[in-house]
């Protein structure tokens, strides 16, 4: 199961049902787009503990391509779940 989390790699608690979140991601974020298909493994990789050198390696990509795909799904994520309805500000949930 995906884990979903802030800028920090901190935990965030989903107001909603995780399996239903994570179906919207995948099937209406990501879709048939392989790039954020890429973008979501890279975060799964990233969450799973995997450091970013170690996934610029798998992925056959270099640091600072990792480092930019990292933040720009971020970002892209925050606001489609912002557009679903789910509400992932970190301040509310204690995380920095």
């Amino acid at each position: 199961m995906m884990s979903i989390t802030d800028f920090d790699g901190e935990a965030v608690q989903l107001p909603r049902d995780q399996a239903r979140f994570v179906f919207e991601i995948y099937n209406e974020w990501a879709g048939n787009n392989r790039h954020r298909l890429r973008q979501l493994a890279i975060l799964q990789l990233l969450g799973n503990g995997w450091g970013k050198a170690d996934i610029s390696r798998a992925m056959e990509s270099n640091r600072s391509n990792i480092t930019r795909s990292i933040k720009r799904a971020r970002a892209s994520l925050a606001e489609f779940a912002r557009k679903k309805g789910y509400n992932l500000d970190p301040g509310e949930h204690g995380i920095k």
